[in-house]
């Protein structure tokens, strides 16, 4: 099933859809849910594709089989999210925030996470990487606190200077993850 152009208004009207298992993902395109409430929201076996959710609050939510491609995250908020087999896929996420969520088979791939926060996460097999034409997910100024990162992979992200790592963790010895200047 594909939707497109969905509203604050018809999208929470469409929560116990949303919720539900299904055999094939449901698309939908062009989501307009900048600044929408969506804290506590269930979200399964969707893909949504060119959508806005700047500054959306996902706080509390559950996200299983998700896929986000070409949308936009800026400022959205995540803090106590599960998000387990996710897609972020040419995204842009400047500023987002990452607090006590907990992250399952988690990809970003050629992504924009510039002045991201990422505190006090759990991780479980997650990664920062490239797309399919080999654009890098960037990681300038984003901030790690507070989590381990040995079961993340970096291969294909780039960070600068003003990136924060966990104490202790070195990423220039990282494979794959490359300094930007």
């Amino acid at each position: 099933m594909k939707l497109a152009t969905l509203d604050i208004d018809s999208f929470k009207s469409l929560a116990p859809i949303l919720s539900q298992r299904r055999d094939e993902k449901l698309c939908i395109d062009n989501a307009q849910l900048g600044g929408a409430d969506l804290s506590g929201i269930t979200i399964r076996d969707v893909y949504f594709a060119s959508g806005n959710f700047d500054e959306a609050d996902f706080t509390g939510a559950h996200l299983h089989n998700v896929e986000f491609e070409g949308t936009f995250l800026c400022g959205a908020v995540f803090d106590n999210a599960e998000l387990e087999d996710i897609l972020f896929y040419d995204i842009q996420a400047y500023g987002v925030v990452f607090r006590n969520s907990t992250f399952t088979r988690t990809q970003f791939q050629g992504s924009n996470l510039s002045k991201s926060l990422f505190q006090a996460v759990t991780i479980h097999d997650v990664s920062f990487g490239p797309d399919s034409v080999n654009h890098f997910t960037t990681l300038a100024g984003a901030v790690f606190t507070d989590f381990d990162v040995r079961s993340v992979s970096f291969a294909g992200a780039t960070y600068n200077h003003s990136t924060t790592f966990p104490s202790g963790f070195l990423p220039q010895r990282v494979k794959g993850l490359i300094q930007a200047e």
